[in-house]
């Protein structure tokens, strides 16, 4: 609920973005009264950060530029230089400001104390345009306040690379030939003229559509420089069509639409299946990066700002004292976790053809918590599966009827043999009568 109130999600659209593109992203998650949080995003070359012992970043620095009027609502009209407060006072409310934003590990801090200013993380906002670099605000975080993803990390490097920093000569490859390819086409529809030489003087020049002049001993009429209508483009669109390739492998596309680009094939179930294993191989070091430092700390700083302002309801009896854990919903995410049913479903199958000659390797099976594995892996809504303990109550109930099903058809076929013993000739000497003699 916080998420969607929030700016969070389109947060995480820019965040992806950027990854992608520069190779590592930035996002500030800041309080706010009413969404609980607000993230404010950042772009390449406005921020620096450096990493810890462990390779986890843990120092983000930022500029980035506030109008006059912005300064004074956020920091007070107090707390800005006297260079801000005279445009401020002049109305000149629109001035842009630049200001400078450090999140660092505050170094020996008073343990004992629980203010802004002995807090884990120290914030510090300077006005860098102001009088001798007016401080505007120092206080604290109790936790790093900023999410900062990077695609894939080589250590010792403290920023990331991107796929596209992969393909950054292919790209450059393909405007080039973009731009030959236009050229080609230009000199085709509109190609450079000769004229006559009595026409103007002129240097040569043979770009499209422009005017060349010639010897009017030699030509007494206009006529193209050359006949650029037998040029062959096709070489080049062959290469361009090369490059576009070596793109979108870089930027994982034939990963990502590895269904969708399959062909027109029809496709079996167990050839997906293999595909989506595929694909999850290729992104899985990606993906577990994203979880952890994206998703991990977003979620961990929403429920401690949502905690310490105490709009979380009381904790059920039933999770009391035990260890909280996050389960995501995405579309990869559920595809991680479906990672292992391929196993499953063969293991199923061959114990479908073994019970056809030992029955008895069905007591090995656990059908009730195959249904929990299966149903969890594949997403599906939990409201849908009935619990364990009402699915004893429904055996149980199912096992007595049962039993008063047979009790009823013994008491019926016992009322049945009665009265055709009620009905039977006592008057012969049979089978019958012997018996009741005996």
């Amino acid at each position: 609920m916080i998420f969607a109130k929030s700016n969070t999600y389109r947060a995480l659209h820019s965040l992806y973005e950027e990854q992608i593109v520069y190779g590592q992203a930035s996002d500030i998650i800041d309080d706010n009264y009413r969404t609980v949080i607000h993230n404010h995003t950042l772009t390449v070359g406005e921020y620096a950060f450096a990493c810890d012992s462990l390779g986890q970043v843990d120092t983000l620095y930022r500029e980035f530029d506030m109008t006059v009027s912005q300064l004074v609502e956020t920091f007070g009209i107090n707390n800005v230089s006297g260079y801000v407060r005279r445009r401020y006072e002049s109305r000149e409310y629109d001035y842009w400001v630049t200001v400078l934003h450090a999140i660092e590990p505050r170094r020996g801090r008073d343990t004992r104390k629980r203010d802004n200013l002995n807090m884990r993380w120290r914030s510090v906002y300077i006005e860098r345009d102001g009088d001798k670099c007016v401080v505007l605000r120092e206080s604290g975080y109790e936790d790093f306040p900023a999410l900062c993803p990077r695609w894939i990390v080589r250590p010792p490097d403290v920023y990331g690379d991107s796929p596209v920093m992969d393909a950054l000569g292919d790209i450059k490859q393909l405007q080039h030939e973009q731009l030959r390819k236009s050229k080609g086409i230009d000199w085709q529809t509109d190609p450079a003229i000769i004229y006559p030489a009595n026409f103007k003087d002129s240097l040569l020049d043979t770009r499209p559509g422009s005017a060349v002049f010639g010897n009017a001993a030699a030509q007494t009429a206009a006529q193209p420089v050359f006949d650029a209508r037998y040029m062959n483009l096709s070489y080049l669109l062959q290469d361009i069509e090369d490059v576009r390739k070596r793109i979108h492998d870089a930027l994982y596309t034939n990963v990502i639409l590895m269904i969708a680009e399959g062909g027109d094939q029809q496709k079996t179930a167990r050839e997906i299946s293999a595909r989506e294993v595929e694909k999850l191989m290729v992104l899985g070091p990606v993906l577990e990066r994203q979880q952890a430092e994206i998703l991990e700390p977003l979620v961990n700083l929403t429920f401690m700002k949502a905690l310490r302002a105490g709009i979380l309801p009381p904790p059920p009896p039933e999770i009391q004292g035990q260890e909280l854990s996050v389960e995501y919903i995405s579309m990869l995410a559920q595809s991680q976790r479906a990672f292992g049913l391929a196993a499953t479903d063969r293991f199923v199958s061959k114990l479908g053809m073994i019970s056809e000659i030992k029955p008895e390797v069905l007591d090995r099976f656990d059908a009730d918590r195959w249904v929990d594995v299966v149903s969890d892996a594949e997403g599906v809504d939990p409201s849908i599966i009935v619990a364990g303990p009402q699915a004893a109550i429904i055996r149980q109930q199912r096992a007595e009827q049962e039993q008063a099903a047979k009790q009823a058809m013994a008491m019926q076929q016992g009322a049945d043999i009665a009265a055709k013993l009620s009905s039977a000739d006592m008057s012969g000497d049979n089978a019958l009568t012997q018996m009741a003699g005996m």
